[in-house]
């Protein structure tokens, strides 16, 4: 068992370095339950956390859908090497091949040759549907052949969890409940942040911080449905621990096989080589090998095979980890946007649990996300500084106002408010800021990004469309159609 009181003042300080209110971790080491918690669920109210405070678990999502797929597998409905269009007839990818060669495999290791595309579904995520976004799939260019290369995102998780109710009868999340949190024991859990999470007595609140200001902000809680079985879970460490044990025991929970130990196998092994962690020099000299396997994320770290899965989701950040053999795992849930302490305190528990020499892991984490923002800053402010000065449009600004198409990203409505440009795409807030002759910026505070974007003009100067830089990955920007 791990020095609890070491453990306490380690995550303290990772909280610090990392700007996060709380966390909240429960640990399972062979049959073995207990907790650490830190900090604040709730800032404004001084509320400290517990394991049964509820968070967004965010990604780790994936390997409930993943493992309800797996589910399906057993029960002789659906193979992994299945085509996706075998069991929806309708489903189609940008390439015809893509189309007929797709996998229930392909789409839960990341290669299917699609970028994150996040802009087709953030935006209008409480009206859109799960039937309107595969449907988009189809107008969705590629930036990687297809199974050439892992590359993470949220659109064939969705899908999975289309496969899922299309294959059972059921919706994702009433079986996933059914078959998995019902027979494990998991209570409370829920899929909706902005209804069933706001109302549960003991739920964290969300933050986020602003690394300029350097001001920690509350979110609000979001609805992410649509998206859901990319990662819209809500739980406790206390009920997440659980769920890891299941992994550690093989898909067994107590005498009941809930997954047969070859779907296990099958989630837990390398099923897709990753080029990098993505995360500089910070695990240089410790963690090698780096793969996804099915809803899971795969290493090997100071020679221990090591499982898990982050989450990030508006105002929250988790990570569900086991090292299989050993009997150890963990659930981290901490409330701050896109904050990696969920990573330090992993690796730092793991250090401590196996006596290895002692990281700061933390501050690892916090020098490299701090260059990460300061970088982003300089090159935002390099490109603005480097646009012509003083030079109009070619054409009013009022002219631009009116409504662009696009059939992977829908609608945009531009409108001229107090002399400048602003968009309204769905719930998000975007600016459309001028730059230089028809040349200008779409910035979106909520992800804290901005886009270069130009306005396309016939021989009389009038807008046709606007192209936004919305997915640098696929070599050409993202082409709206003035419609009127």
């Amino acid at each position: 068992m791990l020095d609890v009181k070491k453990a306490q003042a380690a995550i303290e300080e990772i909280l610090k370095k990392n700007h996060a209110p709380s966390a909240s971790v429960t640990i399972y080491d062979n049959g073995q339950v207990y907790s650490i918690n830190a900090g604040l669920r709730d800032v404004e109210e001084n509320i400290p956390t517990d394991e049964d405070s509820m968070y967004a678990i965010g990604s780790s999502t994936k390997a409930f859908v993943a493992a309800a797929l797996c589910i399906l597998c057993d029960d002789g409905k659906i193979k992994l090497d299945d085509p996706v269009k075998k069991h929806i007839p309708e489903f189609e990818m940008y390439d015809s091949y893509v189309t007929e060669h797709l996998t229930v495999r392909d789409i839960l290791c990341h290669r299917c040759g699609l970028p994150r595309h996040e802009f087709t579904w953030y935006p209008r995520m409480e009206t859109i549907t799960a039937k309107e976004l595969v449907h988009r799939i189809r107008y969705l260019k590629p930036s990687a052949p297809f199974r050439y290369t892992m590359q993470y995102q949220n659109h064939m998780y969705m899908l999975a969890g289309y496969l899922v109710e299309r294959v059972s009868g059921q919706k994702w999340e009433d079986f996933v409940r059914e078959r998995i949190f019902k027979p494990l024991g998991m209570d409370p859990v829920n899929f909706n942040a902005a209804r069933d999470m706001a109302a549960f007595p003991k739920a964290a609140r969300g933050y986020a911080y602003d690394h300029e200001s350097g001001k920690t902000t509350r979110m609000p809680y979001k609805d992410i449905e649509v998206m859901g079985a990319a990662g819209s879970i809500n739980s406790t460490t206390r009920q997440m621990a659980k769920w890891v044990a299941l992994h550690l025991n093989e898909g067994k929970a107590g005498d009941k096989q809930i997954i047969s130990e070859k779907m296990m196998h099958e989630c837990h092994r390398h099923q897709m080589v990753i080029d990098d962690f993505g995360t500089g020099k910070v695990l240089e000299g410790y963690a090698c090998l780096p793969a996804y396997g099915l809803g899971w994320f795969i290493e090997s770290f100071r020679g221990r095979k090591l499982v898990h899965h982050g989450g990030n989701i508006d105002g929250f950040s988790a990570m569900q980890a086991f090292l299989p053999g050993t009997g150890f795992g963990m659930s981290i849930l901490t409330n701050l946007n896109a904050c990696p302490a969920n990573m330090a305190i992993m690796y730092t528990l793991i250090d401590m649990q196996f006596g290895d020499e002692a990281v700061d892991w933390g501050g690892r984490f916090a020098d490299f996300y701090a260059d990460m923002f300061k970088q982003a800053a300089e090159e935002q402010a390099k490109m603005l500084a480097e646009a012509p000065q003083g030079a109009p449009a070619t054409f009013e600004l009022s002219a631009a106002a009116g409504t662009y198409e696009n059939p992977g990203y829908g609608e945009l409505i531009l409108t001229l408010k107090d002399g400048a440009l602003s968009v309204e795409w769905g719930s998000m807030e975007v600016v459309c800021k001028h730059i230089a002759y028809n040349h200008f910026q779409l910035s979106a505070p909520t992800f804290g990004m901005a886009f270069p974007a130009h306005f396309e003009t016939d021989a009389k100067n009038s807008i046709l469309a606007l192209h936004a830089d919305l997915q640098p990955e696929i070599g050409e920007q993202i082409v709206f159609k003035k419609v009127k």
